[in-house]
């Protein structure tokens, strides 16, 4: 009897990646890719109808987008693991992945042989990670999660202030902040508030600029 293949989707800013992938992958025959996206605001729609077990997902999309479509699929596709690509990443994006407990932490500068075989173990419950990117963590037995050795700066934003600290200094509103997220402009304000008192900052500007500077949103 055949065995059920693992459905994959891919989101990468890279065509070209996403083809040579896809090529790979035909070759393997419990793998199944479902959906491929370029852009992760257009493509939510594909993804959440594919409802795939393993997505790819490339960390360094500009402005922290990858992030919000990570956090839209822990809410939305609850069954759906992430495993997620770097090249360089800063400590803060580090950080908004483990916070978001992407399954998988792998660098770009994997041969595929090694991407498909850590897309194998996140489809088992492992959770990989690339060498370079290890020697910057701690794995916690106790919780069976990985830690950050140096906190960032941003360790004091919860996971909620975050990703709306992403939305606001890519210069979305309030308004516009609260329709995406589901929340009410009186929360979100309150929010924001709260981010520029933890921050020190006072504007929207200021708050921009932090965020690029610390690494949390890639210009």
């Amino acid at each position: 009897m055949d065995m059920p293949r693992i459905r994959v989707a891919i989101v990468d800013r890279q065509r070209v990646f996403i083809d040579a992938l896809c090529f790979r992958l035909t070759s393997e025959p419990d793998l199944q890719v479902v959906c491929e996206v370029e852009d992760p605001e257009s493509g939510w729609g594909n993804l959440q109808e594919a409802r795939p077990d393993v997505l790819i997902l490339d960390g360094e999309i500009p402005l922290g987008r990858a992030f919000d479509l990570a956090a839209d699929v822990r809410r939305r596709l609850p069954a759906t693991k992430i495993l997620v690509l770097f090249n360089a990443p800063s400590d803060s994006l580090l950080d908004q992945a483990l916070r978001l407990r992407m399954e998988g932490l792998l660098s770009r500068s994997e041969s595929l042989t090694q991407l498909v075989q850590g897309l194998r173990k996140v489809a088992a419950g492992e959770r990989p990670v690339s060498p370079a990117i290890g020697t910057r963590l701690d794995f916690d037995p106790g919780c069976g999660e990985y830690r950050l050795r140096v906190d960032p700066n941003s360790r004091g934003l919860t996971d909620r202030q975050l990703e709306i600290l992403r939305h606001l200094a890519r210069g979305d509103s309030v308004k516009a902040v609260a329709r995406k997220l589901f929340l009410s402009p009186k929360s979100v304000d309150n929010q924001k508030f709260r981010i520029m008192s933890k921050l020190g900052v006072r504007d929207k500007v200021s708050l921009a600029l932090y965020a690029v500077r610390e690494g949390l949103i890639q210009p």
